[in-house]
């Protein structure tokens, strides 16, 4: 689909942080430039795990993100990979992404966290690279989240990152 179903100027209106329906969303590539982002699209060879996927390495200094995702039709997408982490999420629910040291009790630290705060959990998903390493926990929530939250996620030991995805 790409250029022919406008994919490119979705993808960089995204990254600006604009809403499907936002007027700007037209000028989105001259925007990012204007904006100091310097965007390139590479066509893969290699076959997808779904016809409509992408993947975007986002870089930042000498910070890098790597995010795999496909448009599954009906104006859904489904989040493949994030880094080296397997993902399934589908951001149709506001969500936590926490990056962390793998050991006992991160788990619960965290889920007590967000019980404290009185928001209910929905789904959970924590992968690993390797056992020990790092790992990475998804949680859907039934609210949106409010930065005192991820404040004190952050603020607990062997937390590396988190971050908020709200809908």
């Amino acid at each position: 689909t790409y250029k022919g179903h406008g994919t490119d100027v979705a993808l960089i209106g995204g990254l600006l942080g604009f809403e499907p329906d936002d007027p700007r969303m037209k000028e989105s590539p001259k925007l990012a430039e204007e904006w100091g982002m310097r965007i390139q699209f590479i066509e893969e060879v290699e076959e997808p795990p779904h016809p409509n996927t992408v993947k975007l390495v986002l870089k930042h200094g000498m910070q890098q993100m790597t995010l795999i995702g496909a448009s599954v039709g009906g104006g859904k997408v489904e989040i493949i990979r994030l880094n080296e982490f397997e993902l399934e999420f589908t951001g149709t629910a506001p969500a936590i992404l926490i990056l962390h040291q793998d050991k006992f009790g991160a788990i619960a630290a965290v889920s007590s966290v967000i019980a404290d705060h009185k928001i209910n959990i929905g789904q959970m998903k924590v992968s690993r690279k390797v056992k020990g390493d790092e790992a990475l926990m998804v949680i859907e929530v039934d609210q949106q989240v409010e930065q005192a939250l991820i404040t004190k996620i952050a603020e607990l030991p062997g937390i590396y990152q988190v971050a908020s995805v709200m809908i």
